[in-house]
């Protein structure tokens, strides 16, 4: 009997160290994050896509509300969430992705998307709607100061853009492109004031807000009639509303080099005002 309880310890001796080191294993399965955007229009809506290295089941977690994504062993996710019963009162939406494989083994991995604008501002109930607008309107009113480089002087001046329409995508928080106008006026420079039209494509990029190139028409209806090429880079985000941008153009007229010039320009950008499509 007691070379049997010897037997049974020394096995049991062996398999426990082994049988440890299998439970301390970290998860050998990785997720990689492909979608992750909140709708811009009505009603807002939550897509959130990702693929694992493994085959697993996985859930989100908003808040307290948990919510299935893959009810069956998969590698490809995919969700879409109604947050019509949600509140969005931040700028970020914080949720939680958590992913199990065949042999028990979980992540939890943490991320946010961002929130639409006009809803956050919407959401704002610590400030009356009649002092957000003023101060909205205010800020939307500041001109962008501006360098202009002719062949012979330099020159200080203010720009002021507006947004007329935007076009959006539901994979983006900012518009993908839109038409404005724009006036600028530059001081004792051998062009002083010119209206300006035109078009501006936008692409969102990791690092910074976007990047956006763009196309103008500029003239000052007595003679002055040239063309704007640009390009201008969205650095961070004010209030989540309007966008700090610096922005290079260069203005050129056919035919005459003499009126070439190079602007440099800082300012607030915001299609709050704008018509949207």
């Amino acid at each position: 009997m007691k070379k049997i309880q010897i037997y049974l310890l020394m096995l049991f001796l062996m398999y426990l160290p082994k049988n440890i080191y299998s439970q301390s294993e970290e998860s050998a399965f990785e997720l990689y994050l492909i979608d992750s955007f909140i709708t811009a229009e009505e009603p807002y809506t939550l897509i959130v896509s990702f693929f694992t290295s493994e085959e697993c089941k996985s859930s989100i977690r908003i808040g307290e509300k948990d919510f299935i994504i893959s009810k069956e062993y998969s590698e490809d996710h995919k969700i879409k969430i109604d947050l019509s019963g949600i509140e969005l009162k931040k700028e970020t939406l914080a949720y939680e992705l958590i992913c199990g494989n065949i042999e028990g083994k979980f992540i939890h991995q943490k991320y946010s998307a961002n929130v639409p604008s006009n809803k956050v501002f919407s959401a704002e109930s610590e400030q009356s709607l009649l002092t957000v607008c003023c101060l909205g309107g205010v800020i939307f009113g500041i001109p962008s100061p501006s360098l202009f480089f002719f062949e012979d002087e330099t020159n200080f001046g203010f720009s002021k853009e507006i947004p007329l329409f935007s076009f959006f995508s539901n994979s983006f928080n900012y518009p993908y492109g839109f038409f404005s106008i724009e006036y600028t006026h530059i001081l004792k420079g051998k062009v002083q004031n010119l209206f300006r039209t035109g078009y501006k494509q936008i692409f969102q990029v990791n690092g910074i807000e976007y990047i956006s190139p763009g196309i103008t028409y500029n003239t000052n209806f007595v003679g002055y009639n040239g063309i704007g090429t640009e390009v201008s880079a969205g650095l961070f985000t004010v209030s989540n509303i309007f966008t700090f941008y610096g922005r290079y153009r260069f203005n050129f007229v056919p035919g005459n080099s003499k009126n070439n010039f190079h602007e440099f320009s800082i300012g607030l950008y915001s299609n709050f005002f704008s018509i949207n499509f």
